[in-house]
């Protein structure tokens, strides 16, 4: 069930190549879950997928209820993976998808809190 939930994610947050007919053994699945760094609860944040030299958004996609998210990318390209939620610092991710070989990648999110003592400021 998890990997049908996951492969659906996965499909719903397709980078915009539907339009274009991609050969199916150039996509890589990215998927992972969003969790508390500390507390290692389950985090509802939004991932997304940015192109290195432009800053463009590419994709963008939701975790579901239990932190888990998909996506299916193009290999051959370098991405950025940036995961926000309100209350936590923002997670940044360089993925290198150049080799030629990649067909999957687990990339499992441990978000930290942004800390708001007025002491450390």
């Amino acid at each position: 069930m998890l990997r049908a939930t996951i492969f659906f994610l996965m499909m719903t947050s397709f980078i915009g190549v539907q339009a274009q007919q991609v050969d199916p053994t150039l996509l890589v699945q990215v998927h992972g879950v969003v969790v508390d760094a500390i507390s290692e609860n389950i985090l509802q944040a939004t991932i997304y997928v940015l192109a290195p030299d432009t800053e463009n958004e590419l994709a963008i996609t939701d975790t579901n209820t239990e932190g888990h998210y998909g996506l299916v990318l193009q290999r051959g390209a370098t991405y950025d993976i940036n995961v926000k939620l309100e209350g936590y610092q923002i997670f940044e991710q360089r993925l290198d998808l150049s080799a030629t070989d990649i067909k999957e990648v687990e990339l499992n999110i441990r978000m930290k809190k942004v800390d708001l003592d007025p002491t450390d400021r």
